[in-house]
């Protein structure tokens, strides 16, 4: 209690109780005034208890997660959110130095070159000394080029350290504000990172025996594929990507970017489909001042670019015949010519492409140079469609959820058993991607937080995909498909329990034609276990609001 406090309220009780008003209004500013320290120690300690359960709020997701870069992604997200940071990145220790694990703006967006964004003179010096370096206004208290060159601010890097080992670190820096980074804050931070340290050793062990950064699969195939780029990552070596639209091909290359020696360089993507034929060997190669109509200064292209680094060329048979000529020779020669020059220009760049199409049936259309191809093809990994890996998608379901739990401030999102059901018997002819969005939409349009029909849309009209797969299970599912086209057109035939033990695998294919399970329920006439699932999610949104008005009601009695 601050001193003389409560003299001056007593004093004030007994003014009023006199009718000496003057005197009450004096003691009670002179209460006030001692109760100032008080108020601001409770807004720190407030503030602290904020910051630490933002923190513990992440631990878990932290200790849980899996992979080397999307254990430093969700530990970064915290750090950032916590203290205020504008931008950050971590870091782990090589044998020549550091690499880069994840670098973010405020708005979660990929910084692409760390080495000219951030101060590396800072970083070098923490990990030399072991010892956390803060800055208020770095730009007045540093001499360090890359700090006057970026006009820093505040300033803070923090070691990770395990068994008295610096194994990386924590940068984050803001280029306005000045002194961020308070002392309070920082000791909430300090006695958090053991907890990240040791799960950023743990990931790191667990990618050095499979699998890479960032990339989420239970899927025993795909594991496969990953445990052989992991390993093909390390080298130099071109890899080709294959597989359907939507199925993670430019994650996976970041993931070989991230996992191999050219990590601390830049990743530069380009989608060789997305740039008009007459601009596309200029976004590549570069152009010098008149080499065409327009061209009025020196633009660096995409090799130049990712020097350094990892080039990803996605859609690779959509690349015009004629530049893909040049890019041979790029790859063989190892140096680029930018339009309008003829200075050749030296670059070492890691090459990964991709492709949606069958490189084959892209070389016999004539969409894909076969010299390119075996030029590209040193190590060719094929990734699965999601409709052939179903045990993913429960995993993928629930790390999209936090993602966008994230990302529009919703409550803690979960998704019901059934709903769960509706996402592995859909087909996913947009894969991952198809996934990503229909649980955006499904968590913006969920009550109190829970998922309980997905209303997963169905395919666009088309070629429609194979529900096909190993063994025996392909001509099942494809039986099960056409029982159920005919049980939609024919309602004289709407008797599931006819179907004996085939009725799961009908059921399964109704609720991927109609996008919903109720749906498929009326169309069989079982309108009783639909009354009963809503009755169901009408007690499930009350037990909600119930227990929600009973934290509302508690929180104002303690207040």
């Amino acid at each position: 209690m601050p001193p003389g406090l409560l003299d001056h309220l007593d004093q004030a009780e007994a003014a009023l109780r006199s009718g000496d008003l003057s005197q009450a209004s004096l003691s009670v500013a002179l209460a006030r005034a001692a109760l100032s320290p008080l108020q601001a120690d409770l807004t720190d300690a407030r503030d602290e208890v904020e910051r630490c359960h933002r923190l513990l709020e992440r631990t878990s997701r932290i200790t849980a997660a899996r992979g080397l870069g999307t254990v430093a992604q969700e530990a970064l997200d915290a750090v950032m959110e916590t203290i205020g940071a504008r931008r950050g990145l971590i870091g782990k220790v090589t044998a020549d130095g550091w690499t880069l694990l994840v670098a973010r703006d405020l708005a979660r967006a990929d910084v692409e070159d760390p080495s000219q964004s951030f101060s590396t003179s800072i970083i070098g010096r923490v990990l030399q000394s072991g010892e956390p370096f803060v800055a208020h206004d770095a730009v007045r208290e540093l001499t360090a080029e890359s700090v006057n060159r970026l006009a820093l601010r505040s300033v803070v890097c923090l070691p990770l350290v395990v068994d008295d080992r610096v194994l990386g670190f924590i940068y984050l820096d803001h280029t306005r504000a000045r002194g961020l980074f308070n002392d309070a804050a920082l000791e909430t931070l300090r006695g958090w990172l053991p907890t990240v340290a040791r799960s950023v050793a743990r990931a790191d062990a667990d990618d050095g025996a499979r699998g890479l950064p960032g990339v989420l699969s239970r899927s025993s195939t795909l594991q496969a594929s990953l445990a052989e780029l992991a390993r093909i990552a390390r080298f130099d070596a071109s890899i080709l990507l294959t597989g359907e639209t939507g199925t993670g091909k430019s994650l996976i290359a970041r993931g070989v970017h991230r996992a191999s020696p050219r990590a601390g360089g830049p990743f530069v993507h380009i989608n060789c489909g997305a740039i008009p034929e007459a601009l596309i060997e200029g976004e590549l190669f570069g152009s010098e001042p008149g080499a065409y109509t327009g061209a009025q200064v020196q633009r660096i292209g995409r090799f130049e670019a990712a020097s350094g680094g990892t080039l990803f060329l996605d859609e690779l048979d959509s690349m015009p015949i004629a530049c893909q000529a040049k890019l041979l020779v790029a790859l063989q020669e190892r140096q680029i010519t930018r339009l309008g020059s003829n200075q050749p220009i030296p670059v070492d760049v890691r090459v990964v492409a991709a492709t949606s199409r069958d490189p084959a049936e892209a070389i016999r259309a004539g969409a894909l140079r076969e010299d390119l191809y075996y030029r590209l093809a040193v190590f060719v990994a094929h990734l699965p469609p999601l409709r052939e890996r179903p045990e993913d998608v429960a995993l993928l379901a629930r790390h999209f959820l936090d993602r966008t739990r994230e990302r529009y401030d919703l409550p803690p999102l979960h998704l019901s058993p059934e709903a769960e059901a509706q996402l592995v018997a859909h087909d996913w002819p947009g894969n991952v991607r198809e996934l990503e969005n229909t649980l955006d939409r499904a968590a913006l349009l969920s009550t109190d937080g829970q998922i309980t029909d997905m209303r997963v849309r169905a395919a666009p009209a088309g070629p429609t995909p194979s529900t096909g797969g190993p063994g025996a299970l392909g001509p099942l599912l494809s039986a099960a498909d056409a029982v159920a086209a005919a049980l939609v057109k024919r309602p004289d035939l709407r008797d599931l329990k006819a179907l004996g033990v085939f009725r799961g695998a009908v059921l399964r294919a109704l609720v991927r034609r109609l996008g919903s399970a109720d749906e498929a329920f009326r169309l069989l006439g079982l309108d009783e276990q639909v009354r009963a699932r809503n009755h169901q999610r009408t007690l499930r949104r009350e037990v909600g609001r119930l227990e929600a008005l009973a934290t509302r009601l508690g929180e104002r009695l303690d207040a």
